[in-house]
């Protein structure tokens, strides 16, 4: 009988003990956000968390600093068990390089699609002497011909060396008075023109992003005309009322729908 209850107590002790555990092991909870952090912090994180982590990928943000915590599987705030595995990825700390493409014969807006394909990122044209009119002869990058092949830094800034014809093409000069940058930079790329900044005017980062071309240099003309492979230079403010107004009236049509 003594033996019995004693079997008994061990029987009941060992199955709360199991209900307990159990129950434990089967509570949820909300997962942590671990994006930002750099990646010799983790283990240290990771000890005062009840989740354990596993580095699975690494990708290549310009805007993050090399080794911090991109993004996370399991998202945010979501309800799972405890001393789940949390799957991350971390910025890599350069860029992944890859080959420079092929581009000569091409066309301008052929080598532009390319470039984006790529990874690349367009940078200025420039115009030299031959009978292929914006034909691509080449690709250079800090005024050295870049190869087909040659290995760079993916998301780096190229230029393409176009045909300007046997003669030195002239293209009307565009109006580009009270345009952001990205419609000034959209518009001189398109008629074969580079863009130069001169005066910035304003307070903020914020000012910045709203900023607007009060002035140029040449100055638009509905008569005007440049050679292909010009520099426009362009002036910005934040300040609206430094901003001529241009009648309608003066605008070429093509200039206007561009």
């Amino acid at each position: 009988m003594i033996l019995f209850g004693i079997l008994l107590g061990v029987g009941f002790f060992t199955l709360v003990n199991y209900l307990r555990n159990y129950t434990f092991l089967n509570q949820t909870i909300l997962v942590e956000d671990f994006r930002g952090y750099h990646q010799s912090e983790l283990n240290g994180i990771f000890e005062e968390s009840s989740f354990r982590y596993e580095i699975v990928d690494s990708l290549y943000d310009a805007n993050e600093k090399g080794g911090v915590v991109l993004s996370q599987i399991p998202e945010v705030g979501r309800e799972v068990k405890q001393n789940r595995k949390v799957y991350l990825t971390i910025n890599a700390s350069s860029a992944p390089k890859i080959k420079v493409p092929d581009l000569r014969d091409r066309s301008k807006r052929q080598a532009i699609a390319i470039l984006e394909t790529y990874g690349l990122q367009l940078g200025n044209f420039r115009y030299v002497p031959n009978i292929c009119v914006n034909c691509v002869l080449d690709l250079e990058r800090d005024s050295l011909v870049l190869e087909p092949g040659t290995m760079i830094e993916k998301g780096s800034f190229v230029n393409l060396i176009l045909g300007g014809g046997e003669s030195s093409e002239l293209i009307p000069i565009p109006l580009l008075i009270d345009r952001d940058w990205n419609e000034a930079s959209r518009i001189l790329k398109i008629n074969g023109l580079n863009p130069v900044v001169i005066h910035e005017e304003y307070d903020s980062e914020e000012d910045s992003m709203n900023a607007r071309i009060y002035n140029q240099i040449p100055a638009f003309d509905s008569l005007g005309m440049v050679h292909l492979g010009s520099e426009v230079k362009i002036f910005f403010t934040s300040d609206y009322n430094k901003i001529p107004k241009i009648s309608v009236d003066t605008i070429p049509a093509d200039t206007s729908a561009q």
